[in-house]
């Protein structure tokens, strides 16, 4: 489940490391948008592992997954998705 999160989390920023690398803007367009939707899809699988459980706690405490946050997380990994698609359109 920790893995889910910093999957939700770190998958975003798959664009900036293709810029980092030189890529061309559509290529980073294209990375931009494949780590949106690898996010969205970790945003999900980490409601279905989160389902049924009253809360997941990680890292000493540090990290604390309920219900609420996998809510919180799926909408904003869908505004991700929909930034990422609108900035690759815009690059092209």
């Amino acid at each position: 489940m920790i893995a889910l999160v910093a999957l939700v989390v770190l998958l975003p920023l798959a664009g900036v490391v293709a810029v980092a690398a030189r890529c061309r803007a559509q290529g980073a367009g294209y990375a931009l948008v494949a780590g949106a939707i690898g996010s969205f899809a970790a945003s999900i699988a980490l409601a279905a592992a989160a389902t049924g459980r009253p809360h997941v706690q990680g890292i000493g405490g540090f990290l604390y997954v309920d219900p609420l946050a996998v809510f919180f997380a799926i909408t904003v990994s869908l505004v991700v998705v929909l930034a990422a698609f609108g900035s690759a359109a815009y690059m092209r």
